[in-house]
């Protein structure tokens, strides 16, 4: 049967959280006395958020008629309509637009990357091979860098000198109060932290029936002990700051077991377990974060060790100090949602 729908749609003002609305009274089914007559009404209103996006709603009615008089329930015009389960029929805001409630807690930076120009940046064993790459990627980003060596001066004053005058600080990491001693240089000289990569490591191979007290010392006393002291030294200048990111170079030796390396291995799966720990313990303005670096030979390329290594990877090739410095430089500049992640840069070769 025909029937002549005349719905006006009103929409209210966008900071209101638009409702559509339907003025019953509108709709007259042409239905003739003592007949049955099929009404139908559709509402469907537009509306434009702050940023330009559109929205709608939909509400379809289906009811009857006989003799003239419908049976469906008479809608109240003054009031929203609602679908099943008492559900208001308005079209959901856009993030962004008023009425949209923001998880984010009142004052919390939004953006999710932030700049590395002018952050005091301390690289643990920047004087050679990854983290003299690091420390001249992060110079190229705008870092104020700070170069940590101990024995190689030669070499640290050079990766210096390519890291735009970066200023060198000295220490034996297997010594903890030469480690605050550091800690405590930087403050007088630079003013605080910002940011602290521990890159120095140490590897040497050893059949582990043969492994002496001395041998397992001379991997931990850098490769875990030092790494969790320049941790605590660098966050408490961090903590007077406001804050800032740890980011901690373990290895792939730390998640694949190497017969050959089991100190080694040992000493990086603590590092990892311990950046997870850390995270948890300097949350939320402190983020702590490890890169796993997998093949990144410096002149070892032609080690059969090596090549067997890279035939394994399925990206079919060595890595570079620069692939792992990006990684560290997502870490230094991600927000500090991003924590106590471990990131392997391998080509793979952990999928194996």
């Amino acid at each position: 049967m025909p029937f002549t729908p005349l719905a006006r749609l009103d929409s209210q003002k966008n900071e209101d959280l638009p409702v559509t609305k339907l003025d019953s009274s509108k709709y007259r089914p042409a239905a003739r006395p003592h007949s049955l007559a099929l009404v139908i009404a559709l509402g469907v209103g537009f509306t434009t958020t702050s940023r330009g996006h559109f929205t709608t709603g939909f509400h379809l009615r289906i009811g009857w008629r006989l003799g003239g008089k419908s049976r469906r329930r008479q809608a109240n015009p003054s009031r929203p309509i609602r679908l099943a389960d008492d559900q208001y029929c308005k079209p959901r805001p856009h993030p962004g637009s008023a009425g949209h409630t923001r998880a984010t807690p009142p004052g919390a930076r939004l953006t999710m990357v932030e700049s590395l120009h002018g952050k005091r940046i301390l690289v643990t064993g920047a004087a050679k091979r990854i983290g003299r790459g690091i420390a001249t990627r992060l110079a190229r980003e705008g870092a104020r860098v700070l170069i940590h060596y101990h024995h190689s001066e030669n070499e640290a004053q050079q990766a210096a000198a390519e890291s735009g005058g970066a200023q060198l600080f000295r220490a034996n990491l297997e010594s903890v109060p030469e480690i605050a001693a550091m800690f405590s240089e930087i403050r007088e000289r630079v003013g605080g932290l910002d940011g602290l990569v521990n890159n120095a490591a140490r590897f040497t191979q050893s059949d582990p029936l043969q492994l002496s007290e001395s041998d397992w010392d001379f991997i931990h006393s850098v490769n875990l002990k030092a790494t969790f002291f320049c941790c605590q030294q660098g966050a408490l200048l961090m903590r007077d700051n406001g804050g800032g990111r740890i980011v901690n170079i373990s290895s792939m030796g730390g998640i694949r077991p190497w017969p050959d390396h089991v100190h080694y291995c040992a000493s990086k799966a603590g590092v990892i377990h311990m950046t997870r720990a850390l995270s948890i313990a300097l949350a939320p303005n402190i983020s702590v974060n490890s890169v796993a670096p997998g093949v990144i030979p410096f002149g070892e390329a032609n080690d059969s060790h090596i090549r067997a290594l890279v035939e394994r990877t399925p990206a079919k090739r060595a890595g570079t100090a620069d692939e792992i410095a990006d990684a560290v430089v997502y870490f230094l500049t991600a927000t500090k949602f991003v924590t106590g992640q471990i990131l392997t840069v391998d080509g793979g070769l952990t999928q194996r």
